[in-house]
C-alpha cells in the first residue's frame, strides 16, 4: 500500500522539529513515510534484504542525529533525506564516504529521490516521464545519478552555475512525481 505523498514544506517542518525539539513524533512520521522508499532504493543496489534493511535503518538514524545541520533556507528536506540515504548506500557498497550533510552540494542533491521514484513507477510511466525531459535535464540527471558526479563537478563539466544545475535537477525530479 503506497503512502500518501508528503508536501515538501511538511518534510522541512518535520526535520526542523526533530532538530529543534528532538520530536519523536516527527521522526515517526518521517519513518512511516520514507522507510518504504528507502528500502526500495537500498534493495536496488545492495545484495539482500537484510543489508537493505540495515542501510535503511542507518539512514533513519542519521536523519535523527544530523537533523541539527539541516537548514530550511532554500534547502529541500526531501533532497536532504535522500542524500543521507545515498551516502549510506555508497558506504554500504564501499564506494565512498561523506560524513557530513550540511554543505550545499550534498544537501541539494536529490539523486536518491530520482531512483526511489523510478522504483515506485511502472516502466511505462517512467519512460513517459523521462521523454518529457529537456535534453539538458536528462544529461544532468544521468551525470548525477548514473555517474555519481557531484553538483559542482557537473556544473564545471557543463560550464553552468551551481544554481542552474540545482534548479534543473529539481525541475526534472518534480516531473517524475
Amino acid at each position: 500500500m503506497a503512502s500518501e505523498e508528503m508536501a515538501p514544506e511538511e518534510v522541512d517542518e518535520l526535520i526542523l522539529r526533530i532538530a529543534q525539539e528532538r520530536d519523536l513524533g516527527a521522526l515517526k512520521k518521517i519513518h512511516h513515510h520514507f522507510m518504504p522508499k528507502l528500502m526500495a532504493y537500498m534493495l536496488r543496489t545492495l545484495d539482500d534484504q537484510v543489508s537493505a534493511k540495515e542501510a535503511s535503518t542507518e539512514a533513519m538514524t542519521r536523519i535523527w542525529k544530523e537533523a541539527s545541520v539541516f537548514r530550511r533556507s532554500g534547502k529541500d528536506g526531501l533532497a536532504w533525506i535522500f542524500t543521507i540515504a545515498r551516502d549510506v548506500r555508497l558506504e554500504a557498497t564501499g564506494r565512498r564516504k561523506r560524513p557530513h550533510y550540511a554543505s550545499g552540494d550534498e544537501v541539494v542533491r536529490a539523486g536518491s529521490n530520482f531512483e526511489i521514484v523510478q522504483c515506485d513507477r511502472s516502466a511505462a510511466d517512467h519512460r513517459k516521464a523521462v521523454k518529457s525531459y529537456r535534453e539538458d535535464e536528462a544529461e544532468i540527471l544521468r551525470m548525477s545519478y548514473c555517474e555519481d558526479m557531484s553538483i559542482s563537478n557537473i556544473a564545471a563539466t557543463l560550464n553552468m552555475s551551481l544554481e542552474t544545475v540545482r534548479s534543473r535537477v529539481r525541475v526534472a525530479c518534480k516531473k517524475l512525481l
